[in-house]
């Protein structure tokens, strides 16, 4: 899952004009220690436009995706590294009804000292920042996930020898056990190590989908894919000229009703040319199925699918290949506003169809 949000904008803290310091002052007075209290506040916006056209080939039915979602948050900070928030995402499917605004409830405790940034809590789920491949996390996660229940830690800093380390983690818990939902939480994480050309990467999940008073039995998902990656584009003079590969491996049970873990894997390669904003992305994944349980039902006659894979459909190609081609143009407007246009074919052995997408969103 690419995060479309310009790296700039992450986290940035606006004060209010003019009453920044009165507001410091009058709060500071009130603790000891010399600590520095400030009003905080955010707020996300994104229009999600995803039209998909696909034939017979396809494991998806082809329908459009539109809506748009808001999102802001009040808090404050103390010391400028330390901040407490409160806020709610607001989302509307153009032609349908607005989600849950108890659904998208953010509140949450965040340190920030410019390497280390942890976020502990209900937070917004772009505050992930690693790059994840769709096998982990779909398009459209982002739009309709809004939240992250749990932690979430990063670091992005440089070593001694010169490499860039970029890693994260967290914990996600989706569900908690009662009547009807199943105990179920993730726990995440991706890292980067590299140097001018060359990238050492990895992304990983353990998913655990256990019992609910309803339905008895716990899934065991797990994913991981390491991965190296060469990165040519400043060579010559373009903004990227990338090659990328990679294992995903799955291991996955079902221990009231399997008969012992399937181990489903297969190798992901992708080649990337950036130039002028314009890029070219094309990804390969030749394997097995990861998937094997998406189609299957629990107790109750209730389908595991999206409640236990979170990744596009197309890594569930069983023997065979999957292609996904995209062409996408991503101007830079502004640190707080992207845009983003593609266009994105998919292969499944034979041509399944293809997607029209524009994002836009603007952080501060």
């Amino acid at each position: 899952m690419t995060d479309a949000r310009p790296a700039e904008a992450n986290d940035r803290k606006m004060m209010v004009p003019g009453r920044q310091d009165d507001i410091r002052d009058d709060l500071s007075k009130s603790r000891d220690g010399g600590r520095k209290v400030a009003f905080r506040y955010e707020a996300d916006f994104e229009m999600y436009f995803d039209n998909r056209e696909y034939n017979t080939n396809s494991p998806y039915l082809s329908k459009t995706i539109f809506g748009a979602s808001v999102a802001p948050r009040i808090g404050f900070s103390v010391n400028r590294k330390h901040s407490v928030m409160a806020g709610a995402e607001i989302q509307k499917q153009f032609g349908g009804k607005f989600s849950n605004i108890l659904d998208g409830i953010s509140l949450y405790y965040n340190y920030d000292d410019g390497h280390h940034r942890l976020y502990a809590g209900v937070f917004p789920r772009e505050k992930m920042a690693g790059e994840y491949s769709e096998a982990f996390f779909s398009d459209s996660l982002n739009f309709f996930r809004q939240v992250i229940q749990g932690l979430l830690y990063s670091y992005d800093g440089n070593t001694k020898t010169g490499w860039n380390v970029n890693v994260e983690a967290g914990i996600d818990w989706m569900g908690q056990y009662s009547d009807t939902e199943r105990e179920r939480f993730m726990i995440f994480s991706s890292g980067e190590f590299s140097t001018k050309i060359f990238t050492i990467g990895y992304n990983a999940y353990v998913y655990h989908f256990a019992s609910s008073e309803a339905v008895h039995g716990v899934m065991d998902n797990i994913l991981v894919y390491p991965y190296f990656k060469a990165d040519f584009g400043q060579m010559l003079g373009i903004q990227e000229f990338s090659l990328r590969g990679g294992w995903l491996q799955s291991m996955q049970n079902d221990r009231k009703h399997g008969n012992g873990y399937l181990f489903p894997g297969g190798g992901e390669f992708s080649f990337v040319v950036r130039h002028w904003n314009v890029r070219l992305e094309n990804k390969v994944y030749a394997g097995g199925d990861l998937m094997p349980f998406y189609d299957m039902t629990d107790d109750i006659g209730v389908q595991y699918g999206n409640s236990l894979y979170f990744g596009d459909r197309y890594y569930s190609v069983g023997s065979g290949f999957y292609d996904r081609l995209e062409l996408s143009y991503e101007p830079r407007i502004t640190d707080f506003l992207s845009v983003k246009v593609s266009a994105i074919a998919h292969f499944y052995n034979k041509y399944c169809g293809w997607q029209q997408m524009v994002t836009i969103k603007m952080s501060f």
